[in-house]
This record gives structure tokens, sequence and C-alpha cells, in this order.
């Protein structure tokens, strides 16, 4: 993940597809602001609605559970 965003946050889990990517992204005050679900590997997010800031990117895949910091 590229850090600080500009216009899209992109993350890769893997090369395989997987059978459930979820992905969540918090402002700091731990606001749940977007939530999605998917199968791939592969992800991007579309940063430009949020304000300038500091946020979280949750990401559940097949279970496991990541969470990193980033910076729009």
């Amino acid at each position: 993940m590229q850090n600080p965003v500009t216009d899209k946050l992109r993350f890769s889990i893997g090369t395989q597809a997987m059978k459930e990517v979820i992905y969540n992204v918090y402002n700091s005050n731990g606001t749940l602001l977007y939530s999605a679900k998917t199968n791939s590997g592969y992800n991007e997010f579309e940063t430009g609605q949020l304000a300038a800031g500091t946020y979280i990117l949750e990401v559940n895949a097949d279970g496991f559970l990541y969470r990193e910091k980033f910076i729009h």
C-alpha cells in the first residue's frame, strides 16, 4: 500500500482469488466510512471523497485480519 494516498488506495493480498475479502475504511475516530466485499486479491478504493487526514484500512481475507493506517 502506498502512503500517503492521493486518489486511489491500492492494496494486494496474495496472488490467488480469495473466498471472501471484506475491507473497511475508518476515520481516526473509529467511524466506519466505507465497507466492501469482494473475492479479489487486488483491490482499489477511490479516496477522492475523503478529507485530508489519517484513516485506517482494515482487511479481513479468509479469516486473516490486517489493519494499517494511511494518510490522505
